[in-house]
């Protein structure tokens, strides 16, 4: 029987955790280790926390209170004590929308041993009013018909997966492994870790079910549109760590994931340069280096990028 472990930080979510724990207290199988991470809430996520921890329906509960140090930091704190063969993150104010989402998910690994990685459909929550995510391949997180295991090489043919972890759980090996963990103290901290594992991936598998339900807030990170020191800082430090590990790697036109990283390092490359980050001697070296390793090989790329160069070095 496989062991599922579920990692779940903590915030100032009171209004929506005991939702979120009961949807995986009442789960069809609770052969589940619970890691949360209370990452310093003050509001009575605490006693929430305490009061699940002592009646449940779960293999096993950890919770640990750290002081607030971000959301990388809490899921990177839970990992030393993972026991499971797979990892799910979910986020403390989302829902698992299915009784039976971990039989499902456990079932397919179980059918399918070589199986790196299974993604699945999603339900998303604005304002607390449910609709559809959406119903093309480009908008949706539900992205093919098909539910056959695919290698990584077949389904990135087909597909730009999108990188939040919560609609993914992991074999655990690969984690533990290769050492992989959250860069801290940034926004969009899924980014790299995401493509870690997906470079590290052999099969991958669509399940074809809704299983999670993903509320947006107004309050929410990803909901705000302005730009912040912070998404500055976290631009740098992403590209920092992909061209890095592209190198490293040898991530180069001819390799499997090329196309994936070049996705999201021209998306990341294309904010820096509309916004005008750093000095243009900075931005200038960045637009060498993506040259260099041919992310930004996209001729409306580098149009882009070299009007605002050129026009920048001449005010």
């Amino acid at each position: 029987m496989q062991l599922l472990t579920i990692i779940l930080p903590v915030y100032n979510v009171d209004g929506y955790l005991s939702e979120n724990l009961e949807s995986i207290n009442r789960q069809t199988y609770n052969h589940i280790q619970l890691i949360i991470i209370d990452d310093g809430s003050t509001d009575n996520s605490s006693e929430i926390i305490e009061t699940f921890k002592k009646n449940n329906n779960l293999k096993e509960v950890i919770a640990v209170r750290q002081k607030n140090a971000g959301l990388s930091e809490a899921r990177n704190s839970a990992l030393p004590y993972v026991k499971g063969d797979l990892i799910w993150f979910i986020d403390s104010d989302d829902v698992i929308e299915r009784i039976d989402a971990v039989s499902i998910i456990v079932k397919r690994f179980d059918e399918e041993p070589s199986l790196s990685m299974l993604f699945f459909g999603v339900d998303l929550l604005i304002n607390d009013v449910g609709e559809n995510w959406g119903t093309r391949p480009s908008d949706s997180w539900n992205y093919m018909d098909t539910e056959r295991v695919m290698t990584k090489k077949d389904f990135l043919k087909e597909v730009t997966p999108r990188i939040s972890v919560w609609p993914y759980v992991f074999k655990a090996n690969i984690i533990k492994d290769n050492e992989i963990s959250f860069i801290p103290h940034i926004l969009y901290e899924d980014v790299t870790f995401t493509l870690q594992i997906l470079h590290y991936s052999q099969k991958i598998q669509f399940l074809n079910k809704k299983l999670y339900l993903y509320r947006q807030r107004k309050a929410s990170i990803m909901d705000s549109q302005n730009v912040s020191t912070l998404d500055i800082v976290s631009w740098e430090k992403i590209v920092e760590f992909l061209f890095s590990f592209m190198k490293q790697k040898d991530i180069t036109a001819n390799h499997d994931d090329f196309r994936l990283f070049k996705h999201h390092v021209s998306y990341i490359i294309g904010n820096i340069f509309l916004n005008k980050v750093g000095s243009f001697k900075d931005r200038y070296n960045l637009f060498k280096d993506a040259q260099m390793i041919g992310v930004t090989s996209n001729k409306l790329v580098v149009k882009l990028l070299l009007g605002q160069l050129r026009k920048e070095k001449n005010e």
